[in-house]
């Protein structure tokens, strides 16, 4: 593992009916210039949204999401508009914009999501 980096690995396929796409992956490394992230941990995401601020984090960089919600899903972007959609089980992967704002918004009842934020 290379040091002063956050690395990231994806791998996915897709297997339905004669529709396939073999294993494929991806790995990546961003440079990450001052050492730090975690939290918020998991947190409750309310039908009505729920705004992640971001003033903790000295430079913020990557965002890792995990619906561990077994039902619900969960829509996130920004403070007026969230364009991004998980389902039960599902993650989210972004760089973050220095001072935008994140907006997490359950569906149809509260969702529990994981949230780790790491500098850049």
């Amino acid at each position: 593992m290379a040091t002063d980096a956050i690395d990231v690995s994806f791998l996915w396929s897709i297997t339905n009916g004669n529709f396939i796409i073999p294993a494929s992956g991806l790995t990546k490394k961003f440079d990450q210039t001052v050492a730090g992230g975690g939290g918020p941990g998991g947190v409750t995401i309310a039908t009505g949204g729920i705004t992640i601020t971001l003033s903790e984090w000295a430079t913020v960089g990557m965002i890792f999401l995990l619906n561990i919600d077994p039902t619900n899903f969960v829509t996130y972007g920004g403070a007026t508009d969230q364009p991004f959609k998980m389902k039960p089980g599902e993650m989210g992967f972004a760089r973050l914009t220095p001072g935008a704002a994140l907006k997490l918004v359950a569906d149809t009842a509260a969702c529990e999501v994981y949230i780790f934020i790491a500098e850049d």
